[in-house]
């Protein structure tokens, strides 16, 4: 068997604290005493509620007051000292390791009721339940004992009582203070965004059911609106229930991670809402709330993370506010009818280009001093429009914001830096991620409209009266003869197989820089495989899932 680094430098010590007193033997209360000043070893003891430091006072004062000393310089092996690691070794084994770690030893010094050592731990009220129980998955579970029994049988309180983890040892483990770190100038502002705040606020002043839900789509600013709460609340800026309220972000996968045994999450989960009743005025935010649903629960068991919260919120002791997609809102939320009807749902709509320039402007400052550059206000509006016509997977504002980062850091990646961002920066970039040639990404369309004509039929070859239409009704919707709504134009090509109309479609996307999506209505022919267009109807699979 082989020794786990940290064990062998534990050992180590060992000898070298012995060879230092000039004891005789070396003992288990050695390897305890030194393994007392490893980081692992005391935070495993912190866990469990035990004082490092008179655990250390009283195994010093026992090895020097029990240990022979002599003058000789080699230092032997006690048979207490042989027999723990004869019994680490076996644990080790047991669970099928070949090297002896230094929990290992832990166990086996708690496991041999002749040590000093072993006293001292359960003297601080360790259980060996608990003990193997943080080494395995890191939960502590049992409530700590307060008084011992004495020998006349009377209930006596230790000298040192064991510790818990404190309700503010979760807070900081598993939540964010939001309203911190607005104090501190560490969230983003939040611009355009004022009536959907003062809707926010308004439903947390409300007497029921004063916990708001944003829906929207991924990137269209949910979580920022809970950031500009906070600011808010810094500024004073609420009405004068909400002053001195306190906003914490809650992170469920953090509250997920580790628990493999049944029971865990119930019992994090638990303690993290009884902290979050101790503390007056406070405001929850979930973000991804939807993973609420069915989180923690085991095999049929109904009982989740929601099941849990639900009564905080009838009782209205905490106010939470919750974020999530349209799509995971109707595939998980919005099923759970006792949960949804305790949010009130506030739409967060995508902002158009205009919104977006000015939430761009206010951010840019701190984009500015990253990348140690200048944006001038013509690249900003170059950011907006283009990523809403290129970058068609994503939304407003996040990837403009996002194409505003990636030309900065395209910039300091360059040979040549430019102090100065300017719109042609901006195209290069979007040409780049999105895998076009350099160039044909234009922020001004003047002149690709001008010279469309010419570039289609360069492409497209005996079709010049379909093409001249399709121009001239293309140049008609630029010129601003349609409504913002409406598509550009469209259009019905009829002809026999062969002629050109696919083509000419898959030409008029390519020029005009919008994608392109064919459907081919022969696939459509049966019944059934409509519902690949319109979703399966109630009754059949996939129901729920939509077109």
């Amino acid at each position: 068997m082989r020794l786990e680094k940290r064990l062998n430098n534990i050992i180590l010590s060992a000898f070298y604290e012995a060879r230092q007193e000039k004891h005789e033997y070396i003992t288990p209360e050695h390897i305890f005493y030194s393994a007392l000043f490893n980081e692992d070893i005391v935070e495993l003891l912190e866990d469990l509620g035990a004082d490092i430091e008179y655990m250390k006072s009283e195994m010093k004062k026992y090895l020097n007051e029990n240990i022979p000393r002599i003058e000789s310089k080699e230092v032997i092996q006690s048979e207490g000292f042989q027999k723990l690691l004869n019994m680490a070794a076996t644990k080790a084994v047991s669970s099928n390791r070949e090297t002896v770690e230094i929990v290992d030893i832990l166990v086996a010094i708690y496991d041999t009721p002749e040590s000093f050592a072993s006293f001292v731990m359960k003297n601080e009220g360790i259980e060996r339940y608990d003990l193997l129980s943080v080494i395995s998955h890191g939960t502590y579970e049992n409530e700590p004992r307060t008084y011992h029994i004495d020998e006349e049988g009377e209930e006596i309180e230790p000298e040192h009582k064991r510790k818990t983890p404190t309700p503010e040892k979760y807070l900081e483990t598993f939540t964010t203070d939001l309203t911190e770190l607005a104090r501190k100038n560490e969230l983003d502002p939040v611009i355009g965004r004022e009536n959907i705040l003062d809707r926010t606020i308004q439903v947390l002043l409300r007497r029921n059911k004063n916990n708001p839900i944003h829906i929207g789509e991924p990137g269209v600013g949910k979580t920022a609106i809970t950031h500009g709460l906070a600011q808010r609340i810094v500024k004073g800026d609420v009405p004068e229930k909400l002053l001195d309220h306190t906003i914490l972000r809650l992170d469920i996968g953090l509250l997920l991670a580790g628990t493999k045994y049944r029971g865990d999450f119930e019992d994090r989960m638990k303690k993290i809402l009884k902290a979050f009743e101790n503390i007056k005025n406070l405001i929850v935010f979930i973000d991804e709330i939807h993973s609420l649903v069915g989180a923690g629960s085991a095999g049929n068991s109904n009982i989740d993370a929601s099941s849990m919260l639900k009564p905080l919120l009838t009782e209205g002791k905490i106010k939470c506010i919750g974020a999530t997609t349209y799509e995971e809102y109707r595939k998980h939320f919005e099923k759970d009818a006792a949960l949804s009807r305790r949010f009130q749902k506030i739409d967060i709509p995508e902002p158009d280009i205009p919104g977006t320039v000015e939430i761009l402007k206010g951010l840019i400052s701190r984009y500015e001093s990253f990348h140690n550059v200048k944006y001038i206000e013509e690249s900003l509006q170059a950011a907006a429009e283009l990523s809403a016509r290129y970058i068609n997977d994503r939304f407003l504002p996040d990837k403009a914001i996002d194409l505003i980062d990636e030309t900065g850091a395209a910039n300091s990646m360059a040979k040549k830096r430019s102090r100065t961002i300017t719109p042609r920066h901006i195209e290069r970039t979007v040409a780049f991620t999105t895998g076009k040639k350099d160039g044909s990404v234009k922020i001004n369309r003047f002149k690709m409209l001008k010279n469309l004509n010419k570039t289609i039929s360069l492409k497209l070859f005996g079709q010049q009266q379909a093409v001249e239409a399709v121009v001239n009704a293309v140049k008609k919707s630029y010129a601003g003869f349609r409504p913002v709504q409406k598509p550009v134009a469209s259009f019905l090509f009829a002809g026999p197989t062969g002629v050109g109309k696919t083509e000419l479609a898959r030409v008029l996307a390519q020029e005009l820089g919008l994608p392109l999506h064919r459907f081919d209505m022969s696939e459509y022919q049966e019944k059934h495989s409509v519902a690949k267009l319109i979703g399966a109807p109630p009754g059949y699979v996939g129901y729920d899932e939509g077109g």
